[in-house]
């Protein structure tokens, strides 16, 4: 049963990285293929990303 609950733990750490990872995948190609029409969509986005302090700014 512990070993069930380690088991369990670990795929959910595995599949949030994936899920983090795929997001920041998505935000970047978001950025890269934007239209000059959104270019304050593209502000915002940029934004998010310097808040947080661990993650690096896609410019």
């Amino acid at each position: 049963m512990l070993l069930l609950f380690f088991y369990a733990r670990k795929s959910t750490w595995k599949n949030a990285f994936v899920f983090h990872f795929k997001r920041k995948y998505i935000l970047l190609k978001t950025q890269v293929h934007l239209i000059p029409n959104v270019r304050t969509f593209s502000f915002k986005r940029k934004c998010v990303f310097r808040w947080h302090k661990n993650e690096p700014t896609f410019e």
